[in-house]
């Protein structure tokens, strides 16, 4: 095995450690970011928390809420559109059903017509 196929057989493994069940794809993301992250520092002890990090940290509340504000949004505005597209299909379907009953009567109606006319023929020929 090359050491570059060892690297990324290395990286499954680690991928297949930290899943969890109903994990979403950006937390598996994240999860892994961390791990490279704290690896390339040399294991949790050398990890060096600087300012910047701080700053992240104290904010990512704020972000997470934000996120999941923006995919309820998404969501809603998902649901809107499918209700509107039901809606849509309703109110075609009852034209349809409209334009149907429509034609019936005018066939009918066109019909009566043109028995009176052929009864009207009949009595000028005799």
């Amino acid at each position: 095995m090359s050491r570059g196929d060892a690297f990324l057989e290395r990286g499954f493994s680690i991928n297949t450690e930290i899943l969890v069940e109903n994990l979403q794809e950006e937390s598996l993301i994240a999860q892994r970011r961390v791990f490279d992250f704290v690896n390339n520092a040399g294991g949790p002890l050398h990890v060096e928390i600087s300012k910047p990090i701080i700053l992240s940290m104290r904010s990512a509340y704020s972000r997470y809420k934000d996120a999941s504000e923006d995919k309820w949004k998404q969501e809603c505005e998902k649901r809107k559109a499918a209700e509107e597209k039901k809606h849509a299909l309703s109110i075609v379907n009852k034209l349809q059903n409209k334009k149907r009953k429509i034609q019936q009567i005018a066939e009918k109606e066109l019909s009566d017509i043109d028995s009176k006319i052929s009864e009207l023929k009949k009595g000028l020929s005799n």
